[in-house]
């Protein structure tokens, strides 16, 4: 199931990024078609940013291990053997992790940068040769993408450099310090959303940045919205929001009750106890 989700990351990062940066292609009648495998693998806006939301997946994953591994040693449950270890395995993960997020991140300001110079704004020459040709090409308009994007990668960020503290958390897991002390398990808890907040706001950064092209520099978006009525899109766009708002708080729902079960609940593997023997069983007849 990991390796079917990170094969799936990888494709959908491949095209992804061919939207951000088209390359290996060549139109013909008015449609983009592929012509360079190749190109399509080894696009500059692809390496960085798979690393980076592969680690991202690991920290997520990391955290919530830690964290609710941190819940039950808070509530003094049960296992405390299994939940000592896996809060060990938590933190160890997401410090990791949060190494490769933040390299992997920084990293892509250069290659991101290089192919798409309006992204993080700026006035610079190039920017102004870039929506010059633009204009030329697609007409006047505002090629500078919404502020929701660098919002978005600010807050996204700060995140991450937070998430970054995880690593002074690792001396104390010398002697369980980190379970004796028991506040950096209360921070530990709370963190939890942190590490899902930051994968959102990297999404708004990535894709709001991009704006206002559906592949940037090629289709603007403009062009490629469905001739759908105002009312119609609005009715759509609030039972997509339902729907998936629903379906988000049913899983996050279900997460937490198995969680709080621990490993005391058969759900998670482990076999329901064996009935009691009665205290004087009848004789056997013979």
């Amino acid at each position: 199931m990991a390796i079917t989700a990170y094969a799936s990351a990888f494709w959908i990062m491949v095209t992804n990024s061919w939207l951000q940066n088209p390359v290996g292609y060549e139109v013909r009648d008015g449609i983009a078609h592929l012509t360079d495998f190749g190109a399509l693998l080894t696009n500059p806006s692809l390496g960085m940013a798979l690393g980076h939301v592969a680690s991202a997946a690991l920290l997520v994953g990391g955290m919530l291990m830690a964290a609710v591994s941190a819940w039950h040693l808070i509530r003094r449950t049960a296992d405390f053997a299994l939940f000592r270890t896996s809060l060990r395995i938590g933190l160890v993960t997401s410090a990791l992790a949060i190494t490769l997020v933040q390299g992997f991140g920084f990293a892509q300001f250069g290659p991101v940068g290089a192919v798409q110079p309006t992204k993080f704004g700026g006035d610079g020459p190039e920017n102004q040769a870039l929506i010059a040709e633009w204009t030329s090409r697609f007409g006047p308009g505002d090629y500078t993408p919404p502020v929701l994007a660098n919002v978005g990668l600010g807050f996204m960020i700060l995140i991450g450099l937070t998430l970054g503290c995880v690593w002074f958390l690792l001396p104390l897991l010398f002697r369980d310090w980190v379970i004796r002390l028991r506040f950096p398990l209360w921070l530990i808890l709370l963190a939890l959303p942190l590490p899902l907040v930051a994968v959102i706001l990297g999404w708004i950064a990535r894709e709001v940045g991009r704006q206002p092209w559906v592949a940037y520099g090629l289709l603007p978006t403009e062009q490629a919205v469905s001739p759908v009525s105002a009312p119609l899109m609005l009715t759509s766009l609030i039972g997509f929001s339902l729907l998936l708002g629903t379906l988000a708080v049913t899983n996050w729902v279900l997460l937490a009750r198995h969680a709080a079960r621990g490993a005391a609940d058969p759900a998670l593997g482990r076999p329901p106890a064996p009935p009691s023997e009665p205290a004087h069983p009848e004789p056997a007849l013979l």
